[in-house]
C-alpha cells in the first residue's frame, strides 16, 4: 500500500520534500495556509510591474536547481532566466569614478580589458590579492562545515588590500548574507562565494515566485492544497490525524507520516504558540525542545529594497552597484529590466535600491543619496513604486546541520535548520524525504 504523507507549507522546502517522496512512490499532500506557493519566494504584479519580496535571485550553479528542474533544457524554456553580468559596479563616491570588477571565470576578457585602466580596481592583480584569493579557496570547495570564524575574520587573515576588500568583498557579502556585520560562519559565505564564481544570478521572466510554481507543477495533480491552514496533528494508530481550517470549516486527514516545513527563525515561535490545543506546538515545540531555545535566540536579519520606475535606466550594464564608498544608507542597487525586461511595462524601467540592514531613511533622502551616485539629474524623476521590508529574510545564524529534525514519524525541516538560500531550502526538503523514505 502507497504510505500518504501530509507536507506543512509549500515554501521551497515543502515543495522539494514533496518531489522526493513523489518520486519514490509515496502519496503526498502538501497543505498551504495562503493563496499561493512559495512562501518567502514570491511575487506580485503592480501596474504592470513584477514586484518580488524583496531584491531575489537565483543561481544556475546551485546544485539543488539542477538535481530537481529537469531536463534543464525544459526549466530553461518555461522560466526564461536572463544572467546579471558576473561582477560589480562599484560607486566609490561622488568625487571619483565608478570602477567595474569582473569575473576571470566566466568573463575573462572583461576581467583583461579592465586590467591597468581607469575603470578596473586598483591592484585588482596584486600579489597581495592573489595570495589572499589562494588563502580563501579552502572555505569555498571543502564540504559545508563550520569553521568555527566569521567571514569577517578570514577576509581579514587572508589580508586582501584594502581597495578590494572595502569597495568589493565587504559590500557585496553584506548584501547576499543581510548581515552587516559578517558575523556568518565563512563556510557558508564560502559555499556561496563557490557558486557566485562558477554559475549565474539570473532573474526569471515572471519574478521569484516561477520557481515554487514550477516545483508545484512537477506534483501529481491535486496534490497542493492552498488557503488550508493546518490547526492540529495528533497521534492515532499507525499514523497521524492532521486538522486543517478552510474558510472557518474544520476537517481533517489521516497520514502515515508528516513534514512540518513552516520557517524556523522568526516570529515562527509566536505563531506557534499562539495556536490551539492539541496543535503544531504540541507535536514540534514540545517534541523538539531544543527549537525554542533556537527560535527564542534568533536575530532579525532584515531586507528592506526600495523600487523606483523611471523611463531613462541610469546605465545599460546588466551589473550589480555596490556602495564602495564607505558612506550613505545604500548597499547596493540593480536595473533589474537590464537583466529581465519582463520586470516593467513598455517604456519603463524598474531599479532596486537595496538599503544597509536597519536603514529607516525616507525615500526622499534615498534619492537624493542616489543622485550622487548619477549625477545630471538622472534620479530626479524616478517615482517610488513600493518600499517593503520583509524581516527575518534568512536564518541570522547559520546551523550548517542536514535541515531536518525527526521523531517517530514527524520530521521538521527547513533552511533555520541548515543554511539560508534557495539551495539550503531544497536542500533540507530532499533530507527530509530521505529520511521519511
Amino acid at each position: 500500500m502507497k504510505r500518504e504523507i501530509v507536507i506543512i507549507g509549500a515554501g521551497l522546502t515543502g515543495l522539494s520534500a514533496a518531489l522526493h517522496l513523489a518520486r519514490g512512490g509515496c502519496g503526498v499532500t502538501v497543505l498551504e495556509a495562503s493563496e499561493t506557493v512559495g512562501g518567502r519566494m514570491n511575487s506580485r504584479i503592480q501596474d504592470g510591474f513584477i514586484i518580488d519580496a524583496g531584491f531575489q535571485i537565483s543561481l544556475s550553479s546551485y546544485p539543488m536547481l539542477r538535481e530537481i528542474c529537469t531536463p534543464w533544457e525544459e526549466f530553461e524554456e518555461r522560466l526564461k532566466p536572463r544572467p546579471f553580468l558576473s561582477g560589480a559596479r562599484i560607486f566609490r563616491g561622488a568625487e571619483n569614478s565608478d570602477i567595474h570588477v569582473y569575473n576571470p571565470i566566466l568573463h575573462p576578457y572583461r576581467f583583461i580589458s579592465t586590467i591597468g585602466s581607469s575603470r578596473g580596481l586598483p591592484n585588482l592583480l596584486s600579489y597581495r590579492n592573489i595570495r589572499a584569493a589562494l588563502q580563501l579557496l579552502p572555505w569555498m570547495v571543502k564540504a559545508l562545515k563550520s569553521s568555527h570564524s566569521s567571514i569577517r575574520e578570514i577576509i581579514e587573515r587572508v589580508d586582501f588590500s584594502p581597495e578590494l576588500r572595502d569597495s568589493f568583498l565587504f559590500p557585496f557579502l553584506k548584501g547576499v548574507l543581510l548581515d552587516p556585520t559578517l558575523s556568518v560562519d565563512a563556510a557558508l559565505a564560502g559555499l556561496l562565494l563557490k557558486y557566485f564564481a562558477v554559475g549565474d544570478a539570473v532573474l526569471f521572466t515572471d519574478g521569484a515566485c516561477s520557481l515554487p510554481k514550477y516545483l508545484k507543477d512537477l506534483l501529481p495533480p491535486n496534490s497542493v492544497h492552498l488557503s488550508k491552514r493546518c490547526t492540529g496533528i495528533s497521534r492515532v494508530e499507525n499514523g497521524f490525524s492532521v486538522t486543517i481550517n478552510k474558510d472557518g470549516h474544520s476537517d481533517s486527514i489521516l497520514a502515515d507520516g508528516v513534514i512540518v516545513t513552516v520557517p524556523l527563525f522568526g516570529d515562527t515561535l509566536e505563531s506557534l504558540q499562539n495556536q490551539a490545543t492539541a496543535t503544531l506546538r504540541s507535536f514540534v515545540l514540545d517534541l523538539f525542545p531544543q527549537l525554542e531555545k533556537l527560535l527564542t535566540h534568533r536575530r532579525n536579519l532584515s531586507s528592506r529594497t526600495v523600487l523606483f520606475s523611471a523611463t531613462t535606466p541610469p546605465y545599460q550594464e546588466p551589473l550589480l552597484t555596490l556602495n564602495g564608498s564607505g558612506e550613505g544608507e545604500t548597499n547596493h542597487l540593480a536595473v533589474l529590466t537590464n537583466i529581465q525586461p519582463s520586470y516593467a511595462p513598455p517604456g519603463c524601467h524598474l531599479i532596486a535600491v537595496c538599503t544597509n540592514s536597519g536603514s529607516t531613511a525616507s525615500v526622499e533622502s534615498l534619492k537624493k543619496e542616489l543622485a550622487t551616485w548619477f549625477p545630471q539629474g538622472r534620479t530626479s524623476t524616478w517615482r517610488c513604486i513600493d518600499d517593503s521590508t520583509v524581516n527575518y529574510a534568512l536564518p541570522s545564524s547559520p546551523l550548517l546541520e542536514n535541515g531536518y529534525l525527526v521523531s517517530d514519524g514527524l520530521v521538521v525541516a527547513g533552511d533555520g535548520l541548515s543554511y539560508g538560500s534557495q539551495n539550503g531550502a531544497l536542500l533540507a526538503g530532499k533530507r527530509a524525504a530521505q529520511c521519511m523514505l
